[in-house]
């Protein structure tokens, strides 16, 4: 795994530039004249990634349009509420039973109400975990890829183009079976793993020589180093892994528009 991230790594950012993109990123020209330019993005980041630097900023300002998979700078739709009629069972109880001492004790590392969360479909605790991981990592939404690179372009009245769109993201959530179950259980057996991901990317976006000291201290207290050459394990739902990125906080690209 290791040297799989250090091969994508390397494709994204040459370890000489020469000039060239500090951020992870790639450029595609298309028929038609069309020129993208793909930047890797995750949707929370530590202080050392804000502001973004001035060239991606440059391109932002000259670029005819930003795409990206949903424009989290609008507000999100309303996550419906539970229905009286159809209580849910505790969480603990609709977790495998090799899964719940796990539950419990991420939920009391992350300060997370078990009997709040006992309310929620599973999908929702899932994603409020992943959520709070991040966090206690030092990451914070506003310093977010794509929430920079959103902001800009509006600021600059650049046109945003999704392709998704948070209620089509929310609707893919809704129609999970067992209301999101397997999403929690990945979630639980991956949660070092996931942090050890954040730090790889994180340390992909921040500028040279900075270090995230939140993530490194959080990773000493868990145990785990992104220099460990264990096998790594995978999301096991293809749907699951899709919907953990894209509503928190995982690697995705966001592309500026440009006609030469």
């Amino acid at each position: 795994m290791k040297t799989l991230f250090r091969r994508l790594k390397d494709y994204l950012i040459p370890p000489d530039p020469q000039g060239g993109c500090t951020w992870p990123s790639v450029d595609l020209t298309l028929p038609g004249d069309i020129s993208l330019h793909l930047v890797g993005s995750i949707h929370m980041g530590s202080e050392a990634m804000y502001p973004l630097p001035g060239p991606l900023l440059e391109r932002i300002n000259h670029a005819d349009g930003l795409i990206v998979e949903a424009d989290i700078t609008r507000p999100a739709p309303p996550f419906p509420g539970q229905d009286p009629e159809s209580p849910r069972l505790p969480v603990s109880e609709r977790l495998p039973e090799h899964l719940r001492n796990d539950y419990r004790r991420y939920c009391e590392e992350q300060r997370q109400p078990v009997q709040t969360l006992d309310t929620l479909p599973a999908w929702q605790v899932a994603l409020i975990l992943q959520s709070a991981q991040a966090q206690s990592l030092g990451l914070r939404p506003h310093y977010g890829i794509d929430y920079q690179m959103l902001n800009a372009a509006h600021g600059q009245n650049i046109p945003v183009f999704e392709l998704e769109g948070t209620q089509a993201q929310l609707q893919m959530l809704l129609d999970f079976p067992d209301e999101g179950l397997s999403l929690l259980e990945d979630t639980l057996a991956y949660w070092h793993d996931n942090a050890r991901a954040l730090q790889i990317m994180l340390g992909w976006g921040l500028p040279a020589g900075k270090t995230c000291a939140a993530t490194a201290r959080h990773l000493q207290r868990a145990d785990i180093s992104a220099s460990d050459d264990k096998p790594q394990r995978r999301l096991e739902n293809p749907a699951d892994a899709t919907a953990a990125r894209q509503l928190c906080g995982g690697g995705r690209r966001t592309a500026s528009l440009r006609r030469p």
